[in-house]
């Protein structure tokens, strides 16, 4: 039986309002935003006052879509904009709940399209970071119309149209281009006039991409400049972010050095090891229960199109290779969420065939089915709240902020934080409106957004302590800063230094916050080049 327009958009209404309500819960907007947000903000800013550099690492699609609703503030509080940006990220996921909707109409119908709807708008990890004001917002919902568009030859032009979209949203997305075409010649009968349609949806995507390769080309004398692939195969992470060791560093010459099985190793079956461990983590707390059914059902499809289906598992598969190698250092699960909607698909077939035919077997009528049908969305809406309690802010936040404070009062000189967490001593350096209002980044090769807006937090690569201290002095390096629960592998030798900091009389404590009563579990230490020289 298919529901009416006006019961399927109540139903839609309904749904979206609470999901609304899961990610409004989840976001403080007074909390300080995630450290990739600042390099959004700032761009959209700079757009606002007509500067439109193309950074090394990054697409400006997300940036270019906020900056005429930052050309409607004029507010001398950064968090406005900040703010500005987590509604639009929050808005946008929510709107993408119809989208999802008309998406799950290819393979499902009324009634089990809206159970995939709420698989997707309960889903406590997208409710998470729709609040982080992060270019999943636009890169998503982009990356569905690609996708549904691509499900009909009819309206191909459009998948390629918004494929070229995705590009601009993020660097990745250039593996969407190669997605579709595999999914348009799979799925269609191979004729000469395929060709010349496929070579119209080309000609579409390159249209809308040339823009941005044009002036990436004019910026850095390279169509596909990537900052990031110049040392990528160094084999470290902390090797990408430092900032002494941007030298070229190839596949080759990897191999040479240390031979292709070792490559292997560290590049192919690290990334597979990295990715299987994120998806397996995404799939918590109901899609965990889902999926291995709907895997295993997917290949005998009862009632999906196997064109549909067989488009779904490329996209999965072919995007999940293409993050391989980038998996294999940047093991980071947000740059995976944009699988949900297509694994919520397969997760929505056991619940289809449970519902018409297993309870069938128990001669349960229509009336009955939809009543089990709601008590699972029910469970499966009370296990998403419950799941995301984890990600409510507590005092360490603030405490952090407060910290970052101190920092700042120490600018006579470069500091090293033991983690990554650079993002409240950023907004104590950019919330001024001396200095935010008027922002443009101009950007040359290589230089990170810390440079760029001058804050004291520097990355630096060394396989030890006295390693770091010996390149410290060029690059103004002064102080040392210690979490001792949180330190990224590439510093893993601090950890030595915080718990045996008598072993160490070269690095002055000059602050401790077991000693102010603070969570936070953290020292600082100025470096003694004098001592150090003479220890």
């Amino acid at each position: 039986m298919q529901l009416s327009k006006k019961k399927i958009f109540i139903y839609l209404t309904i749904i979206g309002l609470v999901s609304l309500g899961l990610k409004l819960v989840l976001v403080d907007f007074t909390s300080v935003p995630v450290q990739d947000s600042y390099g959004y903000i700032l761009h959209a800013i700079s757009h606002t006052n007509g500067e439109f550099s193309e950074p090394p690492r990054k697409t400006l699609g997300w940036s270019l879509f906020a900056s005429p609703f930052f050309l409607l503030l004029n507010s001398n509080n950064f968090m406005d904009y900040v703010n500005t940006m987590r509604i639009l990220s929050i808005g946008l996921l929510t709107i993408t709940i119809p989208i999802m909707y008309v998406l799950a109409r290819k393979f499902f119908s009324d009634k089990f399209a809206l159970v995939a709807v709420c698989l997707f708008a309960f889903e406590p990890h997208l409710n998470q970071i729709a609040g982080q004001g992060l270019s999943e917002a636009l890169y998503i919902p982009a990356l569905l119309l690609s996708f549904y568009f691509i499900l009909d030859k009819k309206t191909s032009y459009l998948s390629f149209l918004f494929a070229g979209f995705v590009w601009w949203i993020r660097w990745p997305g250039l593996v969407m281009f190669f997605v579709m075409s595999l999914i348009f010649f799979v799925n269609n009968k191979k004729t000469p006039k395929l060709l010349m349609t496929y070579a119209a949806c080309v000609g579409i995507f390159l249209v809308v991409v040339s823009p941005m390769l044009i002036h990436r080309y004019e910026q850095y004398g390279d169509f596909l400049y990537f900052s990031l692939s110049s040392n990528f195969f160094s084999g470290d992470y902390g090797a990408l972010l430092a900032e002494n060791t941007r030298t070229d560093y190839s596949a080759q010459k990897y191999i040479e050095n240390y031979g292709l099985l070792q490559f292997a190793s560290n590049f192919i079956l690290t990334g597979i090891v990295n990715i299987t461990d994120q998806v397996f983590r995404m799939l918590f707390p109901y899609l965990i229960v889902l999926i291995p059914f709907g895997i295993l059902f997917s290949f005998r499809a009862l009632d999906q199109n196997p064109k549909h289906i067989r488009a779904n598992w490329i996209l999965i598969l072919v995007t999940l290779c293409g993050s391989v190698l980038s998996f294999s250092l940047i093991n980071e699960r947000r740059f995976l969420f944009y699988l949900y909607p297509f694994l919520i698909l397969f997760c929505t077939i056991p619940i289809e065939r449970l519902t018409k035919y297993g309870l069938s077997t128990f001669s349960y009528s229509e009336r009955q089915k939809n009543i089990v049908l709601l008590a699972v969305m029910i469970i499966i809406l009370i296990s998403s709240a419950v799941f995301a309690q984890r990600y409510v802010l507590d005092d360490v936040e603030k405490e952090k902020t407060k910290f970052a404070e101190f920092l700042l009062t120490k600018s006579d000189g470069r500091i090293i934080l033991s983690n990554e967490d650079w993002k409240y001593g950023t907004f104590q350096k950019i919330n001024n409106p001396e200095f935010f209002k008027d922002f443009t980044i101009n950007y040359n090769k290589n230089r990170s957004i810390n440079e760029l807006i001058a804050t004291p937090f520097i990355s630096l690569y060394a396989n030890s302590l006295p390693e770091l201290i010996a390149i410290g002095p060029q690059y103004n390096l002064k102080y040392v800063v210690v979490f001792q629960n949180d330190i990224e592998p590439w510093y893993d030798y601090l950890a030595d230094v915080y718990e045996n900091e008598s072993d160490h009389p070269y690095l002055i404590k000059i602050y401790d916050s077991s000693k102010e009563g603070l969570y936070v579990d953290v020292k600082v230490f100025e470096i003694d080049y004098g001592k150090w020289n003479a220890y």
